[in-house]
């Protein structure tokens, strides 16, 4: 059995430059695509990861909140409610994803990541995510398709940060290559593909594979 990863970036399901506006046609068209092949997929179980895109951006950049691996202040009782509004505003992306992946049959369900991923550890001392995805593994052993995306996690040091849609489905693909299953992962995305500089690559090979994996903690 193989376990696949599906990552739909933000930038391919949102309309750049556009703050909350799906990018209806394209989402559409991917999980289109990705109910044909469960269609005929037999013994195959499958993950899909999506990004927020516009959706609880500009709130993100009013508050500062930002990536729990990257530097950031504390979050205070003033940026709360930002908190409460980003979360909002990325679930309703989220909830039309799950829309979309209905309508074509995709047995698709909501796993929001704050019940299973903190950060740990410092500013500036090394930082890690606490990510348990056994339940999303679970979810997609007995048949559902589990469907998570980049919000606003628990983080002890900073009260709340942000984890993105790249970082869950990396955790995610590691959690399951220790889980003993096959894992093959695909990202969906506006670039042409992975760089390195300023060259695509062709092939990802180990070492750059454990560069890229380095850079996300």
């Amino acid at each position: 059995m193989t376990l696949y990863l599906v990552k739909l970036g933000g930038s391919r399901i949102t309309l750049p430059g556009e703050e909350k506006r799906v990018d209806g046609t394209s989402l559409r068209d991917l999980c289109c695509q990705i109910g044909k092949w469960w269609e005929k997929v037999e013994g195959d179980s499958l993950i899909v990861v999506h990004g927020a895109g516009s959706f609880g951006h500009k709130e993100a950049k009013r508050i500062g909140i930002r990536g729990g691996d990257r530097e950031g202040r504390p979050i205070e009782k003033k940026d709360l409610p930002g908190i409460a509004l980003i979360h909002r505003e990325v679930r309703e992306l989220h909830l039309r994803v799950l829309k979309d992946l209905h309508e074509v049959g995709v047995p698709a369900y909501s796993h929001p990541p704050y019940p299973f991923v903190s950060w740990q550890g410092s500013p500036g001392a090394g930082r890690r995510a606490d990510i348990t995805s056994l339940k999303l593994l679970q979810s997609a052993r007995w048949g559902l398709v589990p469907v998570t995306f980049g919000d606003v996690v628990e983080d002890p040091s900073l009260r709340y940060s942000v984890i993105s849609g790249d970082h869950l489905i990396c955790f995610s693909a590691m959690e399951g290559c220790r889980a003993g299953e096959r894992v093959k992962v695909i990202f969906v995305m506006s670039e042409r593909g992975i760089r390195e500089g300023e060259r695509y690559l062709r092939e990802i090979k180990p070492r750059v594979a454990r560069e890229l994996l380095g850079r996300l903690g």
